[in-house]
């Protein structure tokens, strides 16, 4: 009778060895798979890296590329026609005229490079307004107010906030303490509750606009109306600036802007459109643009007072660099004076 006990008991061992085992081929295949995926995604965040990194480069490269036509020589000779080179680079070579001879920019040039490309946009900043001279000039000069309140129209922002809106822009950017009829100085609840004082200087950055009262970020960015019945409004920063003398380049302004002056009629906004397609009509040839505002017939000296041609004192950059679907960006203002180059803003950051 005690040999079957001895086969049970076999038997029992046999069995618990091989749930033993199966448990433990288990876990290692738990152990091997989580293993790989590890390696899977280690592999994957080296690889998004090193496009990334990749990417930033092509930024650069974008900007630099930027840079070379911002400063080469360009020469139309006696004929009018472009001088090319053997080892030049046409394209870039007929962006430099229309930069530097008519102060034109453009958006969304791509250039393959590598593994990737960068896509870049060079626009001369009086293509935008100088918030900075219209507000100070707005507190003497009504055309100038007339032009804030034109841009806070265009934007969808409701009439009865340009009057605070306007001053107490006013009263952040002069230099004294006084208050203007609808502005806010240093001890103005809005600021006291915020712990900061007005700036009593110029804005250094479009978004500083959202530091004075009333100047919410559905106003400067857009967003909600305060009035549930009205349309969104659109915002307001794409087209200001901080930078620049206050006027706006007839070359490369675009139609809001022009209208923002509040002389300016639908008449002269197409003459101008027309003048600067050159002689031939056509975009983008070498008699492109318009090269002295007196070539605008009938424009009055209201409107002149705020244009100017080929102004490329500071030029907004933007380049984007992609490899691979991964993309980094680089965002900058630069001033351009006697051929050398100077960074005053300068943003880069993945574009994830």
């Amino acid at each position: 009778m005690s040999i079957p006990r001895q086969i049970g008991g076999a038997a029992r061992n046999e069995g618990s060895v091989l749930i033993v085992a199966l448990w433990t081929l288990m876990i290692l295949a738990l152990l091997v798979t989580s293993m790989a995926f590890d390696m899977r995604v280690e592999a994957e965040i080296a690889s998004h890296i090193r496009k990334r990194t990749k990417a930033q480069y092509l930024a650069q490269a974008g900007v630099e590329w930027a840079k070379v036509l911002m400063t080469k020589q360009v020469d139309t000779g006696e004929t009018g026609e472009l001088t090319i080179g053997p080892k030049d680079d046409e394209e870039l070579v007929h962006l430099a005229h229309r930069f530097q001879h008519l102060g034109m920019g453009f958006a969304g040039q791509r250039k393959e490079l590598g593994e990737g490309h960068f896509e870049l946009s060079i626009l001369p900043e009086p293509r935008r307004w100088n918030i900075n001279v219209l507000a100070m000039q707005a507190a003497t000069d009504e055309s100038a107010r007339c032009i804030l309140e034109e841009l806070l129209d265009q934007a969808e922002i409701p009439p009865e906030l340009y009057d605070e809106l306007i001053d107490a822009l006013i009263d952040w950017i002069d230099g004294d303490d006084l208050h203007r009829m609808n502005g806010a100085e240093s001890d103005d609840s809005f600021y006291k509750a915020r712990g900061y004082k007005v700036k009593n200087a110029p804005l250094e950055t479009v978004d500083e606009l959202r530091l004075i009262k009333g100047w919410t970020d559905a106003i400067v960015y857009g967003g909600p109306s305060p009035n549930p019945d009205d349309p969104p409004m659109r915002g307001i920063a794409h087209k200001l600036t901080v930078w620049g003398d206050g006027k706006i380049d007839v070359n490369d302004a675009g139609d809001d802007e022009l209208l923002a002056i509040c002389e300016m009629d639908e008449i002269i906004l197409e003459d101008i459109k027309r003048l600067r397609l050159g002689v031939d009509g056509k975009e983008g040839t070498l008699d492109d643009g318009i090269k002295d505002l007196n070539e605008i017939a009938g424009m009055k000296p209201e409107v002149a007072k705020w244009l100017t041609v080929r102004d490329t004192k500071f030029v907004r950059i933007v380049s984007i660099g992609e490899v691979q679907g991964v993309r980094a960006g680089i965002w900058a203002v630069l001033q351009v004076a006697d051929k050398s180059i100077i960074p005053v803003f300068w943003r880069e950051e993945p574009m994830e």
